[in-house]
């Protein structure tokens, strides 16, 4: 089986991050997808950073949708991680239990 997880963070990661990134290498079978506008603080083969800024996943997020998306700060895009998946479909396809 072959899964991705999509996390979207911006701003300064938590001091966590290294140690999460180290957890998230050791499932073979998982891609991790970082969307955020920071470089990662470690380099894994199955922890992905996707750059982009919130301006753009708020475009994108509009577009997908197709109504205005409210993300006045970075926060705001816990209340759209259901549909990252939807939002940002390239990611996904491919991998188990993808909608194509």
């Amino acid at each position: 089986m072959k899964l991705c997880v999509i996390a979207v963070y911006f701003g300064e990661y938590p001091q966590i991050m290294p140690l999460w990134q180290h957890c998230c290498s050791r499932s073979k079978n998982v891609s991790f997808f970082v969307v955020g506008d920071r470089p990662l603080p470690a380099e894994y083969p199955n922890v992905i950073r996707v750059p982009m800024t919130l301006g753009e996943f708020r475009r994108r997020a509009e577009e997908a949708l197709k109504t205005k998306a409210v993300l006045s700060d970075p926060y705001k895009c816990c209340d759209y991680k259901p549909l990252f998946g939807f939002i940002l479909k390239e990611l996904a396809a491919g991998f188990d239990f993808d909608d194509d």
